[in-house]
């Protein structure tokens, strides 16, 4: 109904005119074939079925933290612990090596 009420050669304009914005647009779009690398991240989820959260982070939480900032590359540790578990998130250096971090941290300290 919206349509029938103009003319088309309007509608053709309009829509040359918005095919040429766009096309003029195009170049200011951000394509890569290979992204650009970013900080890689992951995290470790634990739980503790009835600890309290005072007891997850003196027990748990503190010593796993320790354990992932003693590791190269590791830039940022943040953790939140709660009542029966909690998570530590661990950012890593653009240039350091993901999975040889995670084989590290997945290591038990002796």
């Amino acid at each position: 109904m919206f349509l029938k009420s103009y003319p088309s050669f309007v509608i053709i304009v309009v829509s040359v005119t918005l095919f040429i914005c766009g096309v003029s647009l195009v170049r200011l779009l951000n394509i890569q074939l290979n992204p650009s690398a970013s900080t890689a991240s992951f995290s470790i989820s634990y739980s503790w079925p009835n600890a309290g959260a005072r007891v997850v982070e003196q027990e748990v939480s503190s010593k796993l933290e320790a354990l992932c900032a003693s590791v190269q590359g590791v830039n940022d540790i943040s953790s939140t612990s709660n009542n029966g578990g909690g998570q530590i998130s661990i950012s890593i250096d653009k240039k350091a090596d993901v999975d040889a971090i995670r084989f590290e941290v997945s290591i038990p300290a002796h």
